[in-house]
């Protein structure tokens, strides 16, 4: 794009898919392209923690409205009509606006200059639990390989994981370095030329035809128009599903009520995302796969997702989720792995993994890093200076 030497560029989502260093370094370049070459840029992006910073002005839209448009330093004057952007400011507002109505820090670097001011040479910590070591596997890989051709590389080199039962379990890792190929080898779609794989206590070519996908794997994969062959999401999902009463309630947990005589192709990324996931939920398996499922998401229903998600694990289903959405990740999942130099590194607790991560980490796990340890939500820093009646000033 750059080659045709545009005086306006505009992004759509553009980090939606990136892994968090690939997402750093092309909005390095972006801040650049604006900076040296004078050259406009507008992002749509819901994933706004690193974006907000290399910003000028920003803008919320709802139903076709703009419902705030202001300088991204008057973020940090936290005021009523803020209030119905408040899941979308930085981490930096979130925490500190829990204390102080103005003069926010907007960016990591401000609010970690400030947390650092507060806590002078103190230091805190985050007491959590232990987990039982789990003795209940969904998903079992030993030694598996996989390669897409017999004479390319191997794209997993024997591979050995373990995911717990009934958990929300996190892979995450650099772009190309095998997470989707992981998925689509515990759904069936791959198969593996060496190493065992077990779905639920069973080597998954044990499966007879289609039974490993009516009653153990549901899929959703990244790119959710694959999963569309009707003229309309309603089609969709009453191919899915005889069950009127089923389809209702599935349709108002995703809210897709309004795009039911839409064809899946004409609705928005994210509204395809969610008729998708309401397709995958009409299906009762035990272990659910998600590659990318917030991609396109907004604030409001990615909270929405995860009372689903966690509805989900409550009646003893596995999700295994594949995401470079750091924020959520951390906030929403029981266990997480990395997979890195074509293997998985070990499984760990999804807050211990986080806040133990120096670039696969969270906004609020860098603010407060050496200051509070363990902490790795907004919610974390909070309540652990509230606790030590510390008040922000």
């Amino acid at each position: 794009v750059m080659a045709m030497q545009p005086e306006v560029l505009i992004l759509d989502e553009p980090t939606s898919q990136l892994d968090p260093v690939a997402a750093d370094n092309f909005l390095s370049v972006i801040n650049k392209i604006n900076k040296e070459l004078g050259v406009s840029i507008i992002i749509t992006e819901h994933r706004l923690e690193e974006v907000i910073p290399c910003a000028d002005r920003v803008a919320v839209l709802e139903n076709g409205e703009k419902i705030c448009d202001c300088e991204v330093s008057h973020l940090g004057s936290y005021s009523k009509e803020l209030e119905p952007i408040k899941d979308y400011l930085p981490a930096a507002v979130k925490i500190f606006s829990g204390f102080q109505a103005e003069d926010c820090p907007v960016t990591v670097r401000d609010a970690r200059n400030a947390l650092q001011k507060i806590a002078g040479s103190k230091t805190f910590e985050i007491k959590r639990e232990l987990t039982p070591k789990p003795s209940d596997f969904a998903v079992r890989f030993k030694n598996v390989s996989f390669r897409y051709d017999k004479n390319s590389d191997d794209i997993l080199k024997n591979m050995s994981l373990d995911i717990p039962s009934g958990c929300i379990f996190a892979v995450t890792g650099e772009n190309g370095a095998g997470k989707s190929t992981f998925l689509k080898l515990v759904a069936g779609i791959l198969s593996a030329y060496s190493g065992k794989i077990e779905i639920c206590g069973k080597k998954i070519d044990k499966y007879k035809k289609d039974e490993l996908y009516n009653s153990a794997v549901s899929y959703l994969p990244q790119d959710t128009r694959l999963v569309f062959t009707k003229n309309s999401i309603k089609e969709e999902l009453q191919n899915e599903c005889a069950d009127e009463e089923k389809i209702k309630k599935v349709v108002e947990l995703t809210d897709i009520g309004e795009i039911l005589d839409m064809h899946p192709y004409d609705i928005s990324g994210g509204e395809r995302q969610r008729a998708a996931l309401a397709k995958l939920l009409l299906k009762d398996t035990r272990i659910i796969l998600l590659d990318e499922p917030t991609k396109g998401m907004d604030a409001e229903f990615k909270k929405a997702f995860a009372k689903i998600l966690c509805s989900l694990k409550d009646d003893g289903k596995t999700i295994i989720m594949i995401s470079h959405d750091i924020e959520f990740l951390a906030q929403h999942s029981d266990y997480c792995s990395m997979i890195f130099d074509k293997g998985s590194l070990c499984v760990t607790q999804a807050k211990e993994f986080f806040a133990n991560n120096s670039f696969y980490t969270t906004a609020a796990c860098r603010i407060s890093k050496g200051i509070i340890k363990n902490a790795v939500t907004c919610e974390d820093v909070i309540k652990c200076l509230k606790e030590n009646s510390y008040q922000l000033s």
